[in-house]
């Protein structure tokens, strides 16, 4: 038996949203962060790998954050 949301209810849209921003943030992994391309080998390494990644999208969407904080001021 499989538990379905309704699509209209708000609890849905909420878990839609936040499906569309993870599926996002993998493709930007991807595209622009080599994770499909990785040239290490080992669990480990490949973690780590994964890792640096997410911090470096991380640390780029705060920049950009910022950046667009100071053209409203200015």
């Amino acid at each position: 038996m499989s538990l379905k949301r309704h699509r209209n209810t708000k609890p849905w849209q909420e878990l839609y949203k936040k499906r569309t921003s993870v599926e996002r943030c993998h493709s930007r992994l991807k595209e622009y962060l080599t994770a499909n391309d990785l040239h290490v080998k080992g669990i480990r390494k490949v973690k780590s790998h994964m890792y640096i990644n997410a911090i470096v999208l991380l640390a780029s969407a705060l920049a950009m954050t910022k950046a667009n904080a100071y053209k409203n001021v200015a």
